[in-house]
């Protein structure tokens, strides 16, 4: 092979091109190569000669190594970047106050000042005690005195961060506004970061202080974050001031979520936020009630109607509401006489049931009674749960036998968690249907 080696590579990189070179077996010159080809830059002479000049002895080696020890230490315990993420989130929600519709800012406010500022304060004054430490002549990680003190110490840190934690994780501001949401959910994000972060590393650390499995830690549990959004179904629901009805507020709170992500779209198109406190307040109890509610047209009342009108009932029921005012409370007192001719109430899952018993398919009960299809098989699953419907008319007998496996396993009963955990491979009303029966062969065993 001939190359003209001192014309073909910029100037200074013919060192380069040989350097990959395995052998220059073969390889003929056609030109010779000038010193421009190899030219060292001066920059890089220099910091080498100093290099070599320089170069750190044991002492040197030591005290850099004891500074970069010491230095994970103070930073795992001055938690900096916690408070400042925190800080950043109580902010976002007090200049967002106005589109908040739940407590989340004064809630928020508490849990910083109770809990943050704590946290901080205690790891500032640790980080005192720890400098008497670092006075010796031994490396943070070879000195048995401070590691007994740490694994002493990290019990304290390591249960208030979990706590703070799982507080971080349930907080969820009840908005419309996308924008607001998303900006929110952004910083939040980065807050539980900032906690898991901690909490890998003070982990470690009660393992026994070695630098490089700390830092492990911590990378590791930023790779391994993922998106708590996904556990909305768990999450504790914050309950604004003057909502009255607080369970009820609760129920529909959650359902919101599941109906959000069993249908993949935002909660805000399931039920506005208005339109929930709307429901909460007014307590419809009727059709004809819930029509007067704003915000609840034909279509979201044709597909959620009927759950609506089932969590209100079941709440005025459990909580001994009386409901023979509720209507003139929904529609006004202009409609007071339309209360004489109001006719008895319905219990809509049962003519859901009569129809299918009658023959008819969840199809055409559906389109008879205008509903969405899923709300007919959420009536018929309370059936089921009641024994009354057999779960292998809708739900085949292996798909039900792998479901109530998990249901019998899981810590959490949430459909939501469920369809997370089989991916695509069961729909909501097969798990529902599945968990109905499994409640009911549970309650059976009970009894005997």
């Amino acid at each position: 092979m001939i190359i003209d080696a001192a014309n073909a590579f910029a100037h200074g990189q013919v060192y380069v091109a040989l350097s990959r070179c395995k052998t220059f077996e073969g390889i003929v010159l056609s030109s010779r190569i000038g010193n421009n080809s190899v030219k060292t830059d001066a920059v890089v002479k220099d910091y080498s000669l100093n290099a070599i000049e320089n170069a750190p002895n044991d002492d040197r080696l030591f005290a850099a190594k004891k500074e970069y020890q010491v230095n994970i230490l103070k930073e795992m315990f001055y938690f900096a970047e916690l408070e400042r993420k925190a800080e950043q989130y109580r902010r976002l929600t007090v200049i967002n106050s106005g589109p908040i519709q739940n407590d989340l800012v004064e809630v928020y406010d508490t849990f910083f000042n109770a809990l943050i500022k704590e946290v901080v304060r205690v790891g500032h004054g640790f980080n005192q005690e720890l400098n008497t430490f670092f006075a010796n002549d031994l490396l943070p990680e070879d000195d048995e005195a401070l590691k007994e003190r740490l694994t002493k110490a990290v019990g304290y840190f390591k249960d208030k961060l979990e706590a703070g934690l799982k507080q971080m994780l349930d907080f969820e501001p009840l908005t419309d506004n996308k924008e607001v949401e998303t900006n929110l959910y952004d910083k939040q994000k980065e807050v539980v970061l900032e906690f898991q972060r901690s909490i890998a590393g003070i982990k470690e650390i009660e393992k026994g202080f070695a630098p490089k499995q700390v830092l492990q830690a911590i990378a590791n549990a930023e790779i391994d974050q993922k998106d708590f959004r996904t556990a909305a179904s768990t999450k504790k629901v914050v309950v604004p001031k003057n909502v009255a009805n607080k369970a009820l507020y609760e129920t529909m709170v959650k359902w919101r979520r599941e109906k959000s992500q069993e249908n993949d779209y935002p909660a805000y198109r399931v039920l506005t936020t208005k339109t929930l406190l709307e429901v909460v307040n007014v307590l419809p109890t009727t059709p004809e009630a819930l029509t007067k509610i704003s915000g609840l047209g034909k279509v979201k009342l044709k597909e959620f109607g009927g759950e609506i009108l089932e969590m209100v009932e079941e709440y005025c029921s459990t909580q001994g509401i009386a409901q023979a005012n509720l209507l003139d409370f929904a529609t006004g007192p202009e409609k007071k006489k339309e209360k004489k001719d109001a006719k008895p109430k319905i219990d809509t899952k049962k003519v859901s049931f009569d129809l299918y018993k009658a023959g008819k398919t969840v199809e055409a009960i559906a389109k008879e009674r205008d509903f969405a299809q899923t709300t007919i098989e959420g009536h018929l699953a309370h059936f089921v749960g009641l024994g009354e419907l057999s779960v292998f008319d809708f739900v085949p007998k292996e798909k039900v036998q792998m479901i109530v496996k998990y249901f019998a396993e899981a810590d959490n009963e949430g459909l939501t968690l469920a369809k997370e955990h089989f991916k695509e491979n069961y729909t909501y009303t097969e798990l529902r249907m599945a968990r109905e029966h499994w409640k009911f062969v549970m309650a059976g065993a009970e009894h005997n």
